[in-house]
């Protein structure tokens, strides 16, 4: 469950990789939405807002001044976004970028693959290939890093539905409060 206010961003492709004309219904916890054909690509930007890691290493879904104001002590502050790419059907249009600020952009159709198959994709932030940055597909695979054209290559282990990851810090602007502002990158899809 979550605000429905903290997607600000939702849209759909068809199989021929064009948008799909979408009804938004915003519920108490989630969100909902309807197209007249199945989609192929559903992508959403959600801005979850402030958080903070306390003494502990425990996140806290709140700003530094709410936390302080409760007596919590915080070692770090920072703004979190979420960008994701889910998959279901291919196009060759989904192997180039949507415009996101932060995205993973498959090479190839990952629809194809198998367990132990090996997935390219490009990861940018701005548009701009992002080096360096660390991938995760699945939860017991270790990361890769991105090259210098913000290209890697990751092992698909698990079986059902994946998920490829990458989270990328960025400075806050200047009294904000934060410590840094979080992106993360989502790229899901079923597995034969």
């Amino acid at each position: 469950p979550y605000n429905p206010r903290c997607i600000e961003e939702l849209s759909a492709f068809d199989e021929k990789g064009l948008p799909l004309e979408l009804k938004r219904v915003d519920r108490e916890r989630r969100v909902l939405f309807q197209t007249l054909s199945d989609p192929a690509l559903v992508a959403v930007a959600a801005k979850w807002g402030f958080r903070v890691i306390d003494e502990t290493g425990n996140k806290q879904f709140m700003s530094k001044a709410q936390a302080v104001e409760g007596g919590i002590v915080v070692k770090e502050a920072f703004f979190s976004t979420q960008y994701s790419k889910t998959l279901f059907r291919f196009h060759e249009r989904f192997t180039k970028p949507l415009g996101m600020k932060l995205e993973i952009v498959p090479q190839e159709n990952p629809l194809g693959l198998l367990k132990g198959d090996t997935l390219t994709i490009q990861v940018l932030f701005d548009g701009i290939p992002l080096s360096k940055a660390k991938v995760q597909a699945g939860r017991n695979t270790a990361a890769v890093e991105t090259n210098g054209n913000g290209m890697a290559h990751v092992r698909i282990d698990g079986t059902g539905w994946q998920k490829v990851a990458v989270i990328r810090d960025a400075p806050a602007p200047e009294n904000s409060g934060l410590d840094y502002l979080r992106f993360f990158a989502f790229l899901v899809f079923p597995l034969k």
